[in-house]
């Protein structure tokens, strides 16, 4: 019933509010926390982590960091528009120096103001450089989606 009901509702969620404030977050993992003990009609004292653990599901801000690095992927990789590609930069064409820590990493763009950091140019290369090196160069998608789920 929540695969089915429930998740497609906060799957979308997860890409809408990829960069909210941390308010609306707790708002939408307490729906998810409430809709976990509806479904298991657990009493609202229960630990809601233990829950969604029991559904087999993971919690909205992991949910969004997979989402935002299998976007990213996917940009990179050419499985994504154009438009997506070229927000994202090689940290290695970024400086003529030959450096140790810029296989496969991303060029994080300079911040003028905190509201930047929302924006999907900034989060997303901040996150793919968080990455190991091994999930960062998987060959496919799915391969690439397992090890985030591992990762996160």
């Amino acid at each position: 019933m929540y695969t089915s009901l429930v998740q497609p509702h906060f799957d979308y969620c997860s890409e809408i509010w990829g960069c909210c404030n941390k308010t609306l977050s707790i708002k939408l993992q307490e729906l998810q926390n409430r809709v976990a003990r509806i479904l298991l009609r657990a009493s609202y004292d229960t630990n809601a982590d233990s829950i969604i653990d029991k559904l087999g599901r993971r919690k909205l801000d992991t949910q969004r960091q997979i989402n935002k690095a299998t976007m990213v992927y996917k940009s990179l990789n050419g499985l994504a528009p154009n438009y997506l590609r070229s927000k994202f930069t090689a940290r290695s064409n970024v400086s003529s120096y030959s450096l140790r820590d810029t296989n496969g990493k991303l060029a994080i763009p300079l911040l003028r103001t905190n509201f930047m950091r929302n924006r999907f140019s900034y989060s997303g290369a901040f996150l793919w450089n968080s990455l190991p090196v091994e999930l960062r160069q998987a060959n496919s998608l799915g391969t690439f989606r397992a090890g985030c789920k591992q990762f996160f």
